[in-house]
């Protein structure tokens, strides 16, 4: 073999073990911190080596929670603190409402040395539409803060009703709330803002179909024309009064 093709051949198996150690590096990427669906994730929840954190505030793993799960405030000044008690060699699976402020969480969990976690897609709002099961502490028929009867009122006797469904941990609602307030006063004289939080209105949020937030919903004349779960620009929410 020539010295020139002894080079070339040296280079492609030196090319071969470099794709090789790149596609396992990768692998393990994915393995160690991704997300999961809700069924795929309760299919996970049979190995008894995970540990299953809550990262929810107290008030809302009470109305309910997936069975054996750890309640550790994300929110909470001492969350770092705590999650270092936990075994790094374990598998930690967080979930929260909607997915956000997990997320947040495996970002912390994986800069403390953990090597395994595993974010729920969606968080419990997507798993309780899958209609899995929660603790016996859910207490879905608490009552709201406002009455389905009070929330008919405001919906017939105004013009324009726009419905804000937030909550304070979601993101999107709080970059939302500025411009809803300018939208509010700029239409002061045709328009009435409803902000109703998720987690004090559960019920009055299923009725109205909230999987998810924020959720923007516009009636006219008692008449609901606009309904969509997304973060709204300043022009999106204009476009609204139109």
């Amino acid at each position: 073999m020539s010295r020139i093709n002894l080079l070339i051949l040296i280079a492609f198996l030196t090319s071969l073990n470099s794709c090789g150690q790149n596609s396992t590096n990768d692998t393990q990427s994915v393995d160690l911190f991704h997300t999961l669906s809700p069924i795929e994730y309760q299919n996970a929840l049979e190995n008894r080596e995970i540990i299953l954190i809550d990262v929810r505030t107290a008030e809302e793993y009470a109305t309910g929670a997936i069975a054996n799960a750890k309640n550790i405030d994300y929110l909470q000044d001492d969350f770092e603190s705590k999650i270092l008690n936990l075994d790094r060699n374990r598998p930690i699976y967080v979930y929260c409402k909607v997915g956000g402020r997990s997320g947040d969480a495996v970002e912390v969990f994986r800069k403390n040395g953990f090597h395994h976690v595993v974010n729920l897609k969606g968080g419990i709002m997507a798993w309780s539409q899958a209609k899995l099961p929660l603790t016996a502490n859910s207490n879905t028929m608490a009552k709201d803060e406002m009455s389905f009867e009070n929330y008919q009122k405001v919906i017939t006797e105004n013009e324009i009703v726009l419905v804000d469904f937030y909550a304070p941990w979601c993101k999107p609602c709080q970059r939302m709330k500025p411009l809803i307030e300018e939208l509010e006063k700029k239409y002061s004289s045709s328009l009435r803002v409803l902000k109703l939080d998720y987690d004090k209105n559960l019920n009055l949020a299923k009725s109205e179909n909230v999987t998810a937030l924020p959720m923007i919903i516009v009636y006219r004349n008692g008449k609901k024309t606009y309904s969509e779960i997304k973060e709204h620009s300043a022009t999106e929410l204009e476009a609204l009064m139109k």
